[in-house]
């Protein structure tokens, strides 16, 4: 049997994804410029597999990207 992922892009879909029962595994922006989805997955039970994505924050700590992200 598969696994079945969910990618989120607030913090309160982040906990809402924790909080169901559906998914094997989260996906959440995660880095240095961006911590806030670190900390809310920290603080949760650790019953999903975390995909992080753009642990470079788009280049923003590159110096070449967008810093909003």
């Amino acid at each position: 049997m598969g696994a079945v992922g969910v990618s989120v892009s607030s913090e309160e879909a982040l906990r809402a994804a924790l909080d169901a029962t559906l998914f094997d595994a989260v996906q959440f922006p995660a880095n240095a410029v961006n911590t806030g989805f670190a900390a809310v997955f920290a603080e949760a039970e650790r019953t999903h597999l975390p995909l992080l994505n753009r642990p470079l924050a788009s280049g923003a700590i590159l110096g070449t990207g967008n810093q909003d992200q």
